[in-house]
């Protein structure tokens, strides 16, 4: 960021007024994480510091102009050392009976005979060769900035869009992205409304889902309302939804795969940084093992979408025992399989007799539990299905950890806080859990004797103590439509080229 200070001409040109603003932005942009580049001032009236020096006003004044500070930083690549290798296909060639893959070094290093992931796909190959236009030597090395032509050993099916990455240090492939972003356009960007997301050469459809945080850029001061647009010259903090995988980084790993332009129609409406990823263990241990390989179908997430008129999805309930959890899982699934929509509840305690039969009660046999019920429902989402799931799930971070799988393998989550006091958990228990834990008879049981955190900032919160079954369940159906329900244009995408067998 470089900040110009305008209109020193209007409080004499002098330095210490300039000073004062500037450790007051400083200041305030520290606080919004933002380092800026260049605090400059300007009179741009007068033309003063904005492509010339003002030796006449400004002579205390030694820092560069307006348009010197622009062209500093112009095509400058910014990163940690080098970086992990990310590779930007913009196009495949062929010369003959070679396949030549094109694209630019955003990060990293690429030498010949390098092992190269290839995202979103996830197909690997070794370097053949780097080709170069016009040199006679060919290049065993290149590294960050440049654009480069490489061969591949294996012929496997890239195309413009995919990003290449050493399996050791893999980007993150997600359909949901956290943002912090920057509107320009006068029409403001509402929740929900449909613009082009564009990063490196990646273009997909795309959907702010929350805001959670806005600033007014000219006044400086953030906005505590509940938000549902972000207007002219706002900065926001939300959450972005992608059609399809997004392959990214975080801006402070990598700043070229983590930053990306909004366009609305024809026209660029704003851009952002994409502000946290939650990155995926080293493919090397991860998908492959040492004696394993991940067997990929051959249909898409977007082609079962197409087929069956809905996405997969992962509807999370978390709340006490005696919530009504079970209950509204119950009606979710027959209000959801009358208007055709696959759906599975996964319940706590049927898994428990099965599946987890072998596991107890301790914090650790709770999260192992959480986590193998994670692993089900998001194989079972990625086949189509709207997976319920009814847990307890006490833990935040076993609850996010589901959601960063399940965003990681580019599906719906939704975390759902059936919301409900202990005192009226107790009078609906039917079993009487709850008093043969206060006397005693069972240990560990949540609420009484063990943590339950409440979700900080739930996709839905239904009041079960407040409201009617009836009630909650139509607010939790209508949140659930929203989330998987195909529009037209989403069902004419899913059943083009991309979902073909």
């Amino acid at each position: 960021m470089i900040v110009a200070v305008n209109k020193m001409d209007l409080v004499g040109w002098k330095e210490d007024r300039f000073r004062v603003l500037e450790k007051e932005i400083r200041e305030y942009l520290g606080g919004l994480k933002i380092i800026p580049r260049e605090v400059i001032p300007i009179s741009a009236r007068e033309g003063a510091t904005v492509m010339r020096r003002d030796e006449k006003h400004l002579s205390w004044w030694k820092g560069p102009t307006l348009l010197e500070a622009l062209l500093a930083g112009a095509g400058k690549v910014e990163s940690k050392g080098e970086g992990p290798l990310r590779f930007s296909i913009q196009d495949v060639y062929r010369f003959d009976s070679r396949r030549v893959i094109v694209g630019k070094l955003e990060s990293g290093r690429i030498r010949v005979g390098d092992p190269v992931v290839f995202f979103p796909d996830r197909k690997t190959s070794k370097i053949k060769s780097i080709e170069s236009w016009g040199e006679e030597t060919a290049l065993r090395e290149v590294g960050p900035g440049q654009s480069v032509a490489v061969t591949l050993e294996e012929q496997i099916f890239v195309e413009r869009g995919h990003v290449g990455a050493l399996p050791n240090n893999s980007p993150v492939e997600s359909r949901e992205v956290r943002a912090r972003i920057f509107w320009l356009d006068i029409e403001p960007l509402r929740l929900q409304a449909p613009v082009t997301l564009r990063l490196g050469t990646q273009t997909v459809e795309a959907r702010v889902v929350a805001i959670d945080r806005v600033v007014d850029a000219e006044k400086l001061e953030a906005a505590s309302d509940t938000r549902e647009e972000v207007g002219r010259f706002e900065v926001a903090e939300v959450r972005i939804r992608c059609r399809r995988p997004l392959v990214y980084d975080s801006h402070e790993k990598v700043s070229a795969t983590g930053r990306f332009a909004l366009q609305r129609g024809p026209r660029i409406g704003g851009g952002g940084i994409i502000t946290f990823a939650e990155y995926p263990a080293s493919l090397a241990k991860a998908v492959t093992g040492e004696h394993l390989t991940w067997t990929e179908g051959r249909v898409s997430q977007e082609a079962r979408a197409g087929h069956f008129g809905h996405e997969g999805a992962v509807i999370w309930l978390t709340g006490l025992s005696g919530s009504g959890k079970s209950t509204l899982a119950v009606a979710l699934e027959s209000l959801l399989f009358r208007r055709g929509i696959g759906t599975m509840i996964l319940d706590g305690d049927n898994l428990r007799h099965g599946l987890c039969a072998d596991l107890g009660f301790s914090l650790i046999d709770r999260a192992e539990n959480i986590r193998r019920a994670g692993e089900v429902a998001k194989l079972m989402a990625e086949s189509g299905l709207v997976v319920i799931g009814s847990l307890i799930s006490p833990l935040r971070k076993e609850r996010e950890s589901v959601r960063a799988s399940c965003h990681n393998a580019g599906l719906n989550f939704s975390e759902v806080y059936i919301s409900a006091t202990i005192a009226e958990c107790e009078k609906r228990d039917p079993r009487g859990l709850y008093q043969k834990a206060r006397k005693g008879e069972i240990q560990g049981f949540t609420g009484i004797d063990s943590p339950y955190e409440a979700p900080e900032k739930p996709d839905l919160i239904l009041e079960t103590g407040k409201e009617e079954v009836e009630k909650s369940a139509t607010r939790l159906l209508s949140h659930v439509l929203n989330l998987v329900r195909l529009k037209e244009e989403d069902r004419e995408g899913a059943a083009g080229p991309g979902g073909q067998i």
